[in-house]
């Protein structure tokens, strides 16, 4: 089946045709029971893989009287106890830098990430190239899912820092075949530049977050641009959801203007 191995390995000229609905057709359009099957095999492959390589897992599992062989089915899986973020934070504080989850070895780490740290201790992400690959493919698939193609122009409207998202969304429409645009975001005045750039380089795809979104349509009527003649036909977003979103997510995108699946308008 496509791709279907672990550890994960790509083929980096891989690409579906542009035709296709699905980035890997015969694995998203198969059999509900054989996909289930699939999916064990994956979980039991990880689970071993965390097991030998990882001593935060085995201690967990250990302390819930599980070993990776005693998932069977998707059933037994359930049995699996949750990881909360609280425990990762207090593991990497006991075992720094990257706590004792890490599961490759300290010199295979090729990039750090992070989050921000406003509600504790910052965490760190170590990722090695494998991973940098295996993140940009699967953010490809969910693009090319969205109707994201090598086509488009992609313009990342978030921080390129510590966030993870900015950085997979990058590396993700990268990897589809996609122009990228890594304008960021969290300057003073650079929303009107933004919009500016967006015009210039007939972006047709924006990501960032919701409310940034919003803070672009206010900042394009503020200055006599009507947001529906920016050319956007695909907007995607990560981040937490402001109140001021979830009102209108329940009305047009952007908020006063009729809603459309017409390429060329915000959509909802």
């Amino acid at each position: 089946m496509e791709e279907w191995n672990w550890p994960p390995r790509y083929d980096a000229t891989y690409r579906p045709d542009e035709t296709s609905q699905h980035w890997f057709p015969v694995r998203e359009t198969m059999d509900p029971e054989l996909r289930d099957e699939h999916i064990l095999a994956r979980i039991q492959q990880v689970m071993a893989y965390a097991w030998e390589n990882a001593p935060f897992y085995r201690a967990k599992w250990s302390a819930a009287g599980l070993e990776p062989e005693d998932v069977r089915s998707l059933e037994d899986f359930g049995r699996v106890p949750v990881v909360t973020k609280a425990e990762l934070r207090e593991d990497q504080a006991r075992h720094e830098p990257f706590g004792s989850y890490l599961s490759v070895r300290p010199d295979q780490v090729r990039h750090i990430n992070g989050t921000s740290g406003t509600t504790g201790r910052p965490t760190a992400f170590g990722i090695s190239q494998p991973d940098w690959e295996a993140i940009a493919n699967a953010h490809a698939r969910v693009m090319w899912a969205m109707g994201i193609r090598p086509s488009d122009t992609v313009l990342i409207g978030s921080p390129l820092a510590l966030y993870w998202g900015s950085w997979g969304a990058y590396i993700g429409a990268e990897r589809l075949g996609a122009t990228v645009f890594p304008f960021g975001a969290g300057v003073a005045g650079q929303s009107l530049r933004t919009i500016n750039w967006m015009q210039q380089m007939r972006v047709t795809v924006f990501y960032g977050t919701p409310s940034y979104a919003l803070r672009l349509a206010e900042v394009a009527r503020e200055n006599g641009i009507d947001p529906r003649s920016l050319g956007l036909r695909k907007l995607f977003f990560s981040g937490s959801l402001a109140p001021a979103c979830r009102r209108s997510a329940t009305r047009s995108w952007p908020p006063s203007t009729p809603r459309s699946t017409t390429p060329g308008r915000w959509r909802r």
